[in-house]
């Protein structure tokens, strides 16, 4: 992939954006805390795992959706809420919801 970037140009122009004549400091910045967040979320990820098994993250990835889906729709106003609409996504998740339980629950048999 290194070959693909300096091959394609990218990384000239990264390098270029880091340490020209007026390199971009609030990119640098942002993109080393992003490296750094990413570093942060895989280490607790595997620590999860670890821990708890792979169905917690499962679990916890349904749990997550829900919420995003229900947020989502309370700051964005650009979905018309009707009530099909609202209980074809409850059943939704209530159906990812009974599908993580049946997994878990086979897990432990």
């Amino acid at each position: 992939m290194l070959f693909l970037t300096m091959q394609s140009g990218d990384f000239w122009t990264l390098y270029e954006i880091f340490t020209g004549p007026n390199p971009n400091v609030g990119l640098c910045v942002t993109l080393l805390v992003s490296g750094g967040f990413g570093f942060v979320i895989t280490m607790n990820i595997l620590l999860v795992v670890t821990i708890c098994g792979p169905i917690a993250i499962n679990v916890a990835g349904t749990f997550k959706d829900v919420i995003l889906t229900f947020v989502g729709i309370a700051i964005f106003q650009d979905q018309k809420l009707t009530a099909t609409f609202l209980i074809g996504l409850s059943l939704s998740f209530s159906g990812a919801g009974i599908l993580t339980y049946n997994k878990v629950s086979a897990k432990y048999e």
